[in-house]
């Protein structure tokens, strides 16, 4: 099996939260699969510790990737880690000066520009 057989996609006009969403593919997707889920307008979007996630529909890249995978909770924090390296990584070579302020912004400049958001 190859990698594209293992991630689906969808796609909504707009949702209260892609993580919720997310949360909810994790029931029908098998160990080892992912699912993204994206939309236009995220209306209830939330970030660590009870923040919200706000932006102007069709404006931003609004998504949540779902990985059926057994990771212990003391773990999360490493792979939140890895993926922010990974973006602010991807965004250099992609001339974009980003950088982590941890433990799970990526900003440009003064801006915040993603969030990622680990949940179990």
């Amino acid at each position: 099996m190859n990698f594209q057989q293992k991630l689906s996609y969808s796609h909504y006009t707009s949702l209260p939260s892609t993580n919720d969403q997310a949360r909810e593919s994790l029931l029908t997707i098998p160990q080892g699969h992912a699912h993204v889920i994206s939309t236009n307008e995220q209306t209830q979007g939330r970030g660590q510790r009870g923040n919200t996630w706000q932006s102007n529909p069709g404006e931003n890249l609004t998504f949540s990737l779902a990985i059926h995978l057994a990771i212990p909770a003391q773990e999360h924090f490493e792979v939140n880690k890895a993926i922010c390296i990974a973006l602010v990584q991807y965004m250099r070579e992609q001339n974009i000066q980003a950088k982590i302020k941890w433990p799970n912004d990526i900003y440009v400049g003064n801006e915040k520009i993603a969030g990622v958001l680990i949940e179990n």
